[in-house]
């Protein structure tokens, strides 16, 4: 685009192509954790010095995990696009509040390390954290979020939109 350049997207793809779904399900006296990577395939291709492409080939598992996950508003993510980190956030609210059955906290550093760059500082990712934090809510107001000096609380909540 006109403001980005080739650098931000190649460090942005080698980040997808590389993340790994960590999950856990604890019930009662057993664990269990798993780890799902993402993509099987990836190719970026330079075709001229502002021509790029890029191709993924997702994993079988990770489709398979796709399908158990919360249904989301399309329309929300559309209205707080083209913003990455309103709609990372809006995602993360509905993903994370779809499977909560007890408040649960999350470490502002936690949150750094999942949505911002490493040259951001603390300071810096907070104050925008938090302005995409009350966009991604103004389309999910039933989310029960309350962010605090060092934690973001997050409390069971209704679901975004509601099984038929």
């Amino acid at each position: 685009g006109k403001t980005g350049n080739i650098a931000s997207f190649k460090e942005h793809f080698i980040r997808c192509i590389n993340c790994v779904i960590h999950s856990e399900n604890a019930n009662g006296n057993t664990a269990e954790y798993s780890m799902t990577t993402i993509v099987n395939k990836a190719t970026i291709q330079k075709k001229s010095d502002w021509d790029w492409s890029a191709e993924l080939t997702l994993s079988d598992a990770f489709f398979q995990e796709s399908q158990k996950s919360a249904p989301t508003d399309m329309g929300a993510l559309l209205c707080l696009s083209p913003g990455t980190l309103r709609m990372d956030v809006f995602n993360f609210l509905v993903s994370r509040l779809f499977y909560l059955k007890a408040e649960t906290t999350v470490p502002w550093q936690e949150l750094k390390n999942m949505f911002a760059s490493p040259t951001i500082t603390n300071k810096g990712f907070k104050q925008n954290y938090n302005i995409a934090l009350t966009q991604a809510l103004s389309f999910y107001p039933e989310a029960r979020v309350m962010t605090y000096f060092r934690v973001l609380v997050l409390k069971p909540s209704r679901m975004l939109i509601q099984p038929k």
